[in-house]
């Protein structure tokens, strides 16, 4: 059986996929990506074509290990993609933006979406009807709000997710947690409405990252979720490129 290698570099680990076709067959995550920690992982495995998607730069090693492979992609600004990016700086465009926005294309089936990737940073992002990445937002994540209102205050503690989140807080702990996890929820669900109205239709949404699964019981609108979004939009890279080279 043929495989393609999808990798997704972070700050601070990386996560590597396994598919056959477009179904996820493997995966693992490893805090250093190198030539042997990919080589580990597809042993005896017949990768036809490998991606990686990199927020930290293009590790030489890791390049050349990849070339090996018959097809093999460094996904940049340049990189032929199955949407169009109407981004006025499209090289400033974060790369796994740009992956979770085709993997939740895909998901719709050719429906309007909105992604939203709730990890380190939030990001909100928008494809349209007629497949053209439209932009989007970034915003501080939920463990970094936690963290800023601690830091620059003298008296409010440093909290996070775990505990009580009512519709309004009773304590300073509560406070804090139903002011944070609620005005993340209101910022998606004002993002959303904007983008309704704008592209005058009704946006499928999309939601991935660490935080994703906490913020989505807090909407009340309809999402999907789908933890593998970013490395199923890598994949559909890779497969789009070969079919079209």
């Amino acid at each position: 059986m043929e495989y393609n290698l999808a990798i997704d570099q972070g700050n601070s680990s990386s996560k590597l996929y396994l598919f056959a076709g477009l179904k996820l067959v493997a995966s693992r995550k490893v805090e250093h990506l190198t030539a042997s920690a990919i080589e580990d992982f597809v042993a005896g495995k017949d990768v036809r074509g490998a991606i990686i998607s990199s927020v930290v730069g293009d590790d030489a090693e890791v390049v050349r290990r990849l070339a090996a492979f018959p097809q093999h992609i460094v996904l940049t600004a340049s990189t032929p993609l199955p949407i169009a990016i109407d981004y006025s700086t499209p090289e400033t465009l974060g790369r796994d933006r740009i992956a979770a926005a085709v993997g939740a294309r895909d998901a719709a089936g050719g429906s309007a979406v909105v992604v939203i990737d709730a990890g380190t940073a939030i990001t909100l992002d928008v494809v349209d009807a007629d497949g053209h990445y439209r932009g989007g937002n970034i915003s501080p994540g939920v463990n970094m709000r936690f963290a800023a209102l601690n830091h620059y205050t003298a008296r409010l503690p440093l909290l996070d997710s775990d505990g009580e989140i009512p519709d309004w807080g009773h304590d300073t702990a509560t406070a804090i947690r139903s002011g944070v996890i609620g005005g993340v929820a209101g910022e998606i669900e004002g993002f959303v409405k904007r983008v309704a109205n704008r592209l005058g239709c009704k946006p499928q949404v999309w939601l991935t990252g660490g935080d994703s699964a906490m913020i989505a019981q807090r909407l009340a609108i309809d999402t999907f979720q789908d933890s593998y979004l970013l490395a199923k939009g890598l994949n559909r890279i890779l497969i789009y490129n070969n079919e079209n080279s």
